[in-house]
């Protein structure tokens, strides 16, 4: 006992540990994909898609600076205090420069200003293809955007109907000032519908994709819409009964998963994956 409370006894156990350890790291062999990876300098995992961050909420603070109208109304009671003047100075606009490693040096970098100041050629790129095309381009993966901060407002939203107008004029319009969104003398609102009359289709659905995030806030608060309801009214819940397992037994799919693929393509179609023509040819399963 006294042995193994030796420290010399210690270290040396130590250094067997990781002598075998270092033994077994030299001897494991690595798959030919990982090989390739390595050498190619791919990283030592895959992903399908190459995600580029956007600091959405500098562009909203610069946007609320400039039209205070746009603030709830909360905010805006509450911004003629003292306290909340204070709290304004105490934002610098340095705070949304991010700083990045760049070959061995510091790079700061300002998305906001970078996209005002994007040269001649790139003029007719609005916020959304300037950053997903340009900004950080891999030719490995799709891009996709992940915005950090606030989600925008709600499309139904009274409220904050000309935040939200807004915003997608921000993300889908070309501009280099905020002047350049709209006219003097016109509404967001009007902007708005008229950039939607003539813009991309694309951009369209990308709008619709930004509803899902309420749609799904809404299904786990159960407010499924009537539309929903009408198209399955089996509970996926429903308890198992005798009649059920009969059901399961005399067909290969419940009435659960009936329902399951339902609703599944409705979210299909509504996100466009495929048209309702293409939807009547697919060979669906016959539930009893």
């Amino acid at each position: 006992m006294e042995a193994l409370k030796d420290p010399v006894v210690d270290e040396l156990n130590k250094k067997m540990i990781n002598r075998c350890a270092n033994v077994l790291s030299r001897d494991q062999e690595f798959s030919a994909p990982e090989v390739v990876s390595y050498l190619m300098g791919w990283g030592d995992r895959y992903v399908s898609h190459h995600f580029v961050t956007i600091y959405w909420d500098s562009v909203i603070y610069n946007l609320k600076e400039n039209y205070p109208e746009l603030r709830d109304k909360s905010h805006r009671e509450k911004i003629h205090t003292n306290h909340a003047q204070h709290e304004r100075q105490d934002i610098d606009e340095d705070s949304v420069t991010t700083m990045r490693p760049k070959q061995g040096h510091i790079e700061l970098r300002n998305q906001k200003d970078e996209y005002k100041l994007r040269p001649q050629e790139m003029e007719e790129f609005n916020y959304w293809d300037y950053f997903l095309d340009i900004y950080e381009m891999t030719h490995r993966h799709e891009t996709l955007s992940q915005f950090v901060g606030k989600w925008f407002p709600r499309r139904e939203d009274s409220d904050n109907q000309d935040l939200y107008c807004t915003s997608m004029l921000m993300l889908f319009k070309p501009w280099r000032q905020l002047a350049d969104l709209k006219m003097q003398d016109e509404s967001f609102k009007a902007a708005f519908d008229k950039f939607i009359a003539s813009c991309p289709q694309r951009f369209l659905r990308v709008m619709d994709n930004m509803e899902y995030y309420y749609m799904s806030v809404s299904v786990l608060q159960g407010e499924d819409s009537d539309e929903e309801d009408q198209m399955c009214d089996t509970d996926l819940r429903e308890e198992i009964t005798d009649e059920v397992l009969m059901d399961a037994k005399r067909s290969n799919y419940t009435n659960t998963d009936e329902c399951f693929v339902t609703r599944a393509m409705f979210f299909a179609l509504n996100a466009g994956i495929f048209d309702e023509s293409e939807a009547l040819n697919v060979d669906w399963p016959n539930v009893n």
